[in-house]
């Protein structure tokens, strides 16, 4: 068998995921782009049951007075550096005092968009769990909890409902499998003849490593697993 032919079905027998805070990017090696759908799942409440949303958004970090000044000093000299270096055209930077900016955004009045395109409609749905970017078009009333089982690089475990580390993996596992088996229309039965490649940042928890291991190999069925940071990712010379 030619050789490049055998590299071609390994490539197609392997499966990256890229599992961030807010969107999962999963795709063959032979796609172009990958494939981003939102990082959550929206499982059915039980009756009686609390509600739970995790926020769309990553809550601000609260930093000490000594963290933010050391942010201030920095983003002073990146300012610096930007006001004495020239424009792509060779000619200097002018740079605007701040009171200038703070004066002229004080008399600006913002403009109302009158032709606006309509929201698309709510969705009514009776699942168990919805998965993905069909979470944002649930109609608000309806009984759903909704989880992102990452934030800032690590496993969202926290104290509220959904937040042990049975429950994150097992949210993990459902997402990870319904996009597997829905976008890639790879039957998760067939997973035992597919290698999976796990892209992780480059400051991460080891034990989390791990377990999320131990999901693609033990709880999705993968025949392989391959671990990689996405600062060696970054240094792979790329063919354009």
């Amino acid at each position: 068998m030619p050789e490049p032919f055998s590299e071609h079905l390994e490539a197609q027998a392997s499966i990256i995921l890229h599992p961030g805070s807010r969107h999962l990017r999963i795709g063959r090696p032979s796609d172009s782009v990958p494939h981003t759908v939102l990082h959550a799942i929206a499982r059915k409440r039980r009756p009686g049951a609390q509600p739970h949303a995790d926020p769309f958004l990553v809550p601000q970090a609260k930093l000490e007075p000594e963290s933010v000044q050391e942010l201030e000093e920095c983003r002073l000299k990146v300012s610096h550096i930007l006001q004495s270096s020239l424009m792509s055209d060779g000619t200097r930077r002018f740079a605007t005092p701040p009171q200038q900016i703070a004066a002229y955004n004080k008399r600006i009045q913002p403009i109302l968009e009158e032709d606006t395109e309509p929201s698309p409609p709510w969705v009514c749905s009776d699942k168990e769990y919805v998965v993905g970017d069909e979470i944002l078009s649930l109609h608000p009333n309806l009984e759903y909890n909704i989880h992102f089982p990452l934030r800032r690089g690590d496993l969202n475990v926290h104290k509220g409902l959904g937040g042990s580390i049975s429950a994150v993996l097992a949210d993990l596992e459902t997402i990870w499998g319904h996009c597997i088996s829905t976008i890639l229309n790879v039957p998760l039965k067939d997973l035992k003849f597919y290698r999976a490649v796990l892209i992780i940042p480059d400051i991460y928890n080891r034990d989390y490593v791990k377990k999320l291991t131990h999901l693609l190999l033990t709880g999705l069925g993968f025949g392989g697993c391959f671990v990689l940071q996405l600062q060696n990712l970054l240094q792979f010379p790329c063919k354009c």
